[in-house]
């Protein structure tokens, strides 16, 4: 059981297990109506959304690792490389297993999107290793995060969970448009400190191409886009509550 847990720590970045998290619960919150939504049926909903998408991080951490072996030699050096503890496809096989054990469709399409988008974005092959193109990477972080997670998340707690039609609030039309700004400058920035191995190794991102200072201040502008439209969103709601806790939240920011 050490053996698996350290295994698991080295495949799955922590920054990567807590966005996810984050992720997971606040796509289940949109889909709240009344308090009472909030119950332990509720809570298991989000342990099953959650728990097939933390050994999916396995997978897809894996099986980067293990196509960017030289590359991560210099751009993170500090790295684990891969052990033998634990295969990156247990952690596939696994997610499917659980996915489909718990039997929800919106469930089994978010595991299965990840699995392509991030496979074809990682492994050499023909058509494949969609890093190497700026625009098929950039596509891969916003997908994942602007709509395969919200939709299929909230459209989980919707029909497997609560057993309600699927609708999209205006809270999940939110999101999208929020993340969508925001995993794009995510997608952008990620790239920034790793401009030396990418050149070396052929990776044209967009700092590569067009230079890291650049790049750097894109993001931040696709930042302050994503934050404008959360504050817009903010002021505009019909709820008191949320324009007071906007105003709180962006005065301390």
């Amino acid at each position: 059981m050490k053996k698996f847990v350290d295994a698991f720590f080295m495949f799955c970045n922590p920054y990567s297990v807590i966005g996810r998290t984050f992720s997971t619960v606040s796509a289940s919150l949109l889909v709240v109506e009344k308090l009472s939504d909030i119950s332990p049926l509720f809570f298991i909903g989000v342990l099953q959304a959650m728990v097939p998408l933390l050994f999916m991080d396995i997978y897809v951490n894996g099986v980067n690792q293990l196509s960017d072996l030289e590359i991560d030699k210099i751009n993170k050096p500090y790295l684990p490389l891969a052990s033998g503890q634990i295969s990156f496809t247990t952690g596939a096989i696994i997610s499917f297993g659980l996915a489909w054990t718990i039997g929800s469709w919106p469930l089994i399409s978010s595991v299965v999107s990840c699995f392509l988008l991030w496979t074809a974005y990682s492994i050499n092959g023909p058509l494949l290793r969609w890093k190497r193109h700026p625009l098929l990477a950039a596509t891969c972080v916003w997908a994942t995060w602007a709509v395969i997670f919200p939709i299929t998340f909230s459209a989980h707690m919707q029909t497997f969970v609560l057993k309600r039609a699927t609708i999209f609030p205006r809270p999940l039309i939110f999101v999208i448009v929020f993340m969508s700004f925001y995993s794009l400058g995510i997608a952008l920035f990620k790239d920034v400190p790793d401009i030396d191995g990418d050149q070396a190794y052929g990776i044209q991102s967009f700092a590569a191409r067009f230079g890291q200072k650049r790049v750097f201040w894109i993001c931040v502008c696709l930042f302050e886009m994503a934050f404008g439209i959360a504050l817009m969103a903010g002021l505009t709601s019909s709820s008191l509550l949320v324009k007071i806790v906007t105003v709180i939240c962006f005065l301390h920011i």
